[in-house]
């Protein structure tokens, strides 16, 4: 598989928004049957409440431990991204993600 590289050209881009995204929801996003965005932000609602409990049930399992970040905290502004685009409100830049089941791994 040939991967293509992005246009150099600034003006392809320009006025377009790109959101990034950290493993846990990259991993949500690719497991989904449908790519709208409402299918999108229910899975990223999905992924912040389960990572958000994991971090909770540590921070009271081990108070000494080291306070790990919540995944709602850092990222909620991803689902009005999601509506935003849904609503076509914003431009965004096309996705694309590899096929090849190597580079998923």
């Amino acid at each position: 598989m040939k991967f293509q590289a992005l246009k150099s050209e600034w003006t392809a881009y320009k006025l377009k928004n790109l959101l990034r995204i950290p493993h846990a929801l990259a991993v949500a996003f690719i497991n989904l049957p449908e790519k709208d965005p409402s299918s999108i932000a229910a899975a990223f609602m999905n992924t912040f409440n389960d990572h958000d409990q994991k971090v909770d049930e540590a921070a009271a399992t081990d108070p000494t431990a080291k306070k790990s970040e919540k995944l709602s905290d850092e990222f909620i502004g991803a689902i009005p991204f999601c509506w935003l685009v849904l609503a076509k409100k914003l431009l965004y830049i096309t996705y694309s993600y590899p096929q090849n089941s190597i580079l998923l791994a």
